[in-house]
């Protein structure tokens, strides 16, 4: 009973928004679908909240004015929730780059360190060395080679890559430096 009275009560602030283009119906849509952006917002780790609570209100906004048929309210509240999901999926997947551009500044942070023995000229060397070899190689082959620097074993980067765990191990074969 509860679910029906939301729905009924998302749909007629959607209806009211389409007729009158008011900002306070608008507004009671927000409140309306504010606990799902809520939901959908916590599973963001990488990005800032606020900013992806705007991004979701934003997507809400465009399907409001998108919709097309308002006959039946439970129709009418499936395509906001859809369009909601579907934009949190386009977050999600910024998110997760957010996240390997931090993993990877950890990582770069932590072997740019110099105080090792190694002089700068031995890095340097290594890092053109590195650089000719990497332009040799397919970009998915470069990402693998990323992967592995970043510590992750043979399974996580074929499930990281879409790709076989044999195809993973087959590079790491083909790029060890003793072949170069």
């Amino acid at each position: 009973m509860v679910d029906r009275e939301r729905v009924t009560k998302a749909a007629e602030a959607l209806r009211n928004y389409r007729r009158t283009d008011e900002e306070k119906y608008f507004e009671e849509l927000l409140c309306c679908y504010g606990p799902l952006i809520k939901k959908l917002t916590r599973n963001l780790y990488y990005l800032e909240r606020e900013d992806c609570e705007q991004e979701l209100s934003t997507a809400l906004y465009i399907a409001a004015k998108r919709i097309v048929s308002m006959k039946n309210d439970s129709q009418c509240t499936a395509y906001l929730t859809r369009a909601l999901r579907y934009a949190f999926y386009k977050l999600y997947q910024q998110s997760t780059v957010a996240k390997r551009i931090q993993e990877r500044k950890i990582v770069f942070e932590m072997t740019n360190n110099t105080e090792n023995g190694k002089s700068e000229i031995d890095e340097t060397l290594f890092r053109v060395e590195l650089e000719e070899q990497l332009a040799k190689i397919s970009e998915k082959q470069a990402e693998i080679l990323r992967e592995i620097v970043l510590g992750y074993c043979d399974q996580e980067i074929a499930d990281n890559l879409h790709c076989s765990r044999q195809y993973v191990n087959r590079v790491k074969k083909r790029l060890s430096p003793d072949k170069w």
